[in-house]
C-alpha cells in the first residue's frame, strides 16, 4: 500500500544468499528442497532453491508494485547456518526451526549494528507469530537498535499469524521484555489492494504447498483472515 500511495518502498529479504557449492546440508534441508520442488512444479532447474525463491520475490514486488525496491541480503536461511567450531547444522528438524534461537547462531552478530537506512525511514519487522527462527533473529536485531519513536512497526508473520494464538504468544513474549507494550495500528485493505495480494503471495510457487493445499486454497485463507483481521495489523 506504500508504494501504491506513492512513498519510495524497499524490501529486504535477510536470509536470501545461496550456500557454497558443495556444502554439506542436513537431510532436513534435502526434505525442504524436495517438498518446494515439488511445490513448484519444477522437474529441473532446482539445483539453487534461494536462487528460485530469490526470484519469486522479485516477481511477488512486482506484481505489488514496479516501483518496490527489491534487496536480498547475504545471510543464510537457517537451514543453512552451522557452527562456526563443529560445523553440524544448527537446525536440522521442524522442531529446531520453530524453537529457541541456537547461542551460537552467526547471525545473531550479523545483525548487531544498525544499516544505514535513510533518514526518517519506518522500518517493519516480524513480530515472530510461529516463532521462526529467523523471524525471531530479526525482530530482537531491530528492537536492539533503538531507532527513534514509531520508526518501527512489527508485522504479523503470515500464514503462521493464521493461527490467532501464535500472535498472542508472539505478543506476549514481547510485553514481557520490553516497556512501553506494543500497540495495535490496522491498515485496511480495498478488494482491489486484497486481490493484489492473493496474486503477490501466488509467486511464490514453490512454498504454497507447505501451508496450503493449492492456490485456491491459499487464496480463501486469505480473504477469510484478512476479513476476520479487518486488514493487516502492525504493531508499534
Amino acid at each position: 500500500m506504500l508504494a501504491r500511495k506513492g512513498e519510495s518502498t524497499a524490501v529486504i529479504t535477510v536470509f536470501a544468499s545461496s550456500p557454497l557449492a558443495g556444502s554439506m546440508l542436513s537431510a532436513f534441508a534435502d526434505q525442504l528442497h524436495a517438498e518446494w520442488q515439488a511445490s513448484a512444479g519444477q522437474r529441473a532447474g532446482f539445483a539453487d532453491p534461494p536462487a528460485v525463491r530469490r526470484r519469486e520475490d522479485i516477481n511477488a514486488l512486482r506484481t505489488l508494485s514496479p516501483d518496490i525496491q527489491v534487496i536480498h541480503l547475504g545471510g543464510l536461511d537457517c537451514i543453512y547456518r552451522v557452527h562456526p567450531e563443529t560445523g553440524r547444522a544448527l537446525y536440522d528438524s521442524e522442531e529446531a526451526i520453530f524453537g529457541e534461537v541456537h547461542p551460537a547462531d552467526p547471525a545473531i552478530e550479523a545483525l548487531r549494528r544498525v544499516p544505514p537506512f535513510p533518514e526518517g525511514s519506518r522500518l517493519y519487522a516480524p513480530l515472530g507469530a510461529g516463532n521462526h527462527v529467523d523471524h525471531q533473529i530479526v525482530r530482537d536485531a531491530v528492537a536492539g537498535w533503538n531507532l527513534p519513536p514509531g520508526a518501527v512497526r512489527y508485522y504479523e508473520d503470515y500464514p503462521y499469524a493464521h493461527d490467532h494464538a501464535a500472535v498472542e504468544v508472539a505478543l506476549a513474549a514481547w510485553n514481557a521484555r520490553h516497556d512501553p507494550a506494543l500497540r495495535l495500528e490496522l491498515a485496511v485493505l480495498d478488494e482491489d489492494a486484497l486481490e493484489t495480494k492473493v496474486a503477490a503471495v501466488a509467486e511464490y510457487a514453490s512454498q504454497i504447498g507447505t501451508f496450503w493445499e493449492s492456490f485456491d486454497v491459499m487464496d480463501s485463507a486469505l480473504r477469510a483472515h484478512t476479513a476476520r483481521v479487518g486488514g493487516e495489523s502492525f504493531w508499534l
